[in-house]
């Protein structure tokens, strides 16, 4: 199996979760294209955390929803796999 440039994104703003110094669980957990694709992580990270939900959203994501979505399908790869279909890009 080939590998693929993803990397996982902590969702910072509208978690709960966040305080000084620290990132949210897994559970707002995002993949996010990283080094070896284009460098999205790098970019989301950049414009900060006040700005990421509009960056996500030029996309047409709800990064909450998306987050909710693979955590409640923690452990069934194809349910994980539909809830990333249902919210790519829309082409």
């Amino acid at each position: 199996m080939s590998q693929v440039g993803v990397q996982a994104h902590h969702l910072k703003e509208g978690t709960g979760e966040r305080g000084a110094g620290m990132r949210s669980s897994d559970r707002w957990a995002v993949p996010l294209c990283g080094p070896e694709a284009q460098d999205c992580h790098g970019e989301v990270e950049r414009i900060g955390a006040k700005n990421e939900i509009s960056w996500f959203s030029k996309f047409g994501i709800d990064p909450h929803e998306l987050a909710r979505g693979l955590w409640a399908s923690t452990g069934n790869r194809n349910q994980m796999l539909a809830v990333l279909l249902a919210n790519r890009e829309a082409e």
